[in-house]
């Protein structure tokens, strides 16, 4: 694919934009356009389809935010990588500039580190575009076919792994829910979530997925341990608590091995009827998840109020875990508001071996991410590990 990729590379220094040219050459990079300020750029980028653009933060004439901003203004279907010799706070706002604007793809590489991370940059840009290519669908399914799906059990659940740290032993999995539409395939939750939420079909998928998900459990050759989203609206169903007890029972699933995550944003709404439903669920041994924390309305004093047993840490600190100082501080830091409250830690987005090899050593619990595992059937589980959760080596 790179030999196909159209390259921009924004910089007012001649030999860094000369070098980097070369290098992307030297990768297969076959179209490289260069401009040396925003006004050149955006020039440029009438007369040419750009994939992927290099930016440099402080140049002459038009900086990079403001390019950022004017090329966001023409298009958002395109990559950036901010590359930039700046103080760490800016190139860090601009990223976040960049990822709020919605391109593509932002990222952000330091020019000293240029030459030793282009090549695995450009993979991850690749990587990033093929994966949203494959989630894109043409239409969202609609109320009828969702109604279908639902008649004829074509809501199904993959599972992806949660593995320890310490050991990379499999100890849980959490349920996700798909489409196996007749002619689709299988759709993951951005061809259908939107109508779920437009026809008020919440309810129905937390029972489609939570009795396939015990079934599926209760019969797998794994000694492991499920967890299942909710949202607010399903801690409210009436006598939900009583209905989850009798699922397990008719199941035979112990009540500890099942986890019911919660977003944070959710979990703050102060709504008796949910927070009674919260308190229930853990007095009867049900285990609850506090999921993407840090993303939402963080409180400390929040959630010491709530019974949750486990904090999931949010991929957008994790994806640059490996270049980004302030994001191993925080991490470490929320590690260790978890471990003072008794809660374990699963870190979700880890996705190669510099981060998980930091997360382990910070002494995390539990990893969930494509480095130990995509979500898939749970009958493909044992291609993956061994029936005492050893991976296959």
């Amino acid at each position: 694919m790179q030999h196909n990729l159209k390259v921009m590379i924004v910089e007012d220094d001649l030999i860094q934009s000369t070098r980097l040219k070369i290098e992307l050459s030297l990768l297969g990079v076959e179209h490289v356009y260069v401009a040396q300020d925003g006004i050149e750029a955006l020039a440029l980028m009438k007369n040419h389809s750009i994939d992927l653009a290099f930016c440099d933060i402080n140049m002459p004439n038009m900086d990079g935010i403001k390019l950022l901003l004017e090329i966001s203004e023409i298009t958002k279907e395109l990559g950036v990588v901010i590359v930039s010799s700046a103080e760490d706070d800016i190139c860090d706002l601009t990223l976040n500039i960049s990822s709020l604007l919605e391109f593509n793809y932002s990222s952000l590489l330091k020019k000293k580190d240029l030459k030793s991370n282009l090549a695995n940059e450009l993979l991850k840009f690749t990587q990033s575009v093929e994966q949203t290519w494959q989630n894109q669908s043409p239409d969202s399914l609609s109320a009828h076919d969702l109604h279908d799906a639902f008649q004829n059990s074509q809501v199904i659940n993959y599972y992806q792994p949660k593995v320890r740290f310490d050991n990379q032993q499999l100890v849980s999995v959490e349920a996700l829910a798909r489409v196996k539409h007749p002619t689709l395939g299988i759709l993951s939750p951005i061809s259908f979530m939107d109508t779920i939420e437009e026809c008020n079909m919440m309810d129905q998928l937390f029972f489609v997925v939570l009795n396939r998900a015990l079934c599926d459990i209760s019969t797998c050759p794994f000694d492991i341990s499920v967890s299942v989203n909710m949202t607010q609206e399903n801690l409210e169903i009436p006598n939900i608590c009583d209905k989850i007890i009798e699922t397990c029972k008719a199941f035979n699933f112990p009540h500890e091995y099942l986890t019911l995550e919660l977003t944070e944003s959710q979990a703050y709404r102060n709504r008796p009827v949910a927070l009674a439903t919260l308190a229930r669920l853990r007095v009867h041994g049900f285990k609850l998840s506090i999921d993407d924390f840090g993303t939402g309305y963080a409180s400390l004093d929040k959630l010491l109020k709530l019974p949750f047993t486990e904090m999931k840490i949010d991929r957008s600190f994790v994806s640059d875990l490996a270049t980004n100082p302030k994001h191993q501080v925080l991490v470490k830091m929320l590690r260790q508001v978890a471990d003072t409250m008794g809660m374990n830690t699963v870190v979700e987005g880890v996705e190669n071996s510099a981060t998980w090899h930091i997360l382990r050593q910070q002494g995390f619990s539990l990893c969930q991410g494509y480095f130990t595992g995509a979500p898939i059937p749970l009958n493909e589980l044992p291609n993956h590990f061994k029936v005492d959760g050893t991976r296959h080596k």
